[in-house]
């Protein structure tokens, strides 16, 4: 259970683990152009046969680039995979190839972006042992001046494992902006 809040720059709410299983909350800030989903498990403390678990983290979480970048290199990595499986099985996807095109990928979890255009897209990063696909905002400005007032949303928390009956404090912030 989390109760939705207003917040200013930074915001910390606390959770607290109902029944074993799991759910997503969604986070948004009215001077944000980014929603954050952090995924939350729940499960018995001393549950020991249970392995943790895998998502996908990435080098960055908003992509920024002026319609003159070359190219952009992303890094994905799975956290908590089976070791034979950390570092093959990547797939990306862009849903919208007008603003950033895929240049070139590779399973080992590296993509390579080129500009198109100028607005907004999303970069889905996908892994068959993930419980959930990785999103990553991706911004093309025409300077690096437009893109410095880019207000976003942040968090190190993107998967949250707890114990039943358990709470937990999840931070996120908006980035890019020097208000209270």
């Amino acid at each position: 259970r989390t109760h939705g809040q207003i917040c200013s720059r930074y915001c910390r709410t606390t959770i607290t683990a109902g029944n074993e299983g799991e759910a997503v909350i969604t986070v948004s800030h009215p001077a944000s152009e980014n929603q954050l989903k952090i995924n939350v498990r729940v499960g018995s403390e001393y549950v020991t046969d249970t392995r943790p678990i895998s998502y996908i983290s990435a080098s960055s979480e908003v992509v920024t680039m002026t319609k003159d970048t070359l190219r952009h290199q992303l890094t994905a990595f799975l956290v908590n995979g089976p070791e034979t499986d950390k570092s093959s099985g990547f797939t990306f996807q862009v849903d919208k190839p007008s603003i950033v095109t895929i240049e070139s990928q590779y399973a080992s979890g590296t993509v390579f972006l080129k500009p198109t255009g100028l607005g907004i897209a999303e970069l889905t990063i996908s892994h068959p042992d993930a419980v959930a696909d990785k999103k990553v905002l991706v911004v093309v400005g025409n300077t690096a001046e437009e893109l410095a007032g880019f207000k976003y949303l942040s968090t190190a928390q993107n998967v949250v494992t707890i114990a039943e009956g358990s709470t937990k404090t999840l931070g996120v912030t908006v980035e890019n902006t020097d208000e209270v």
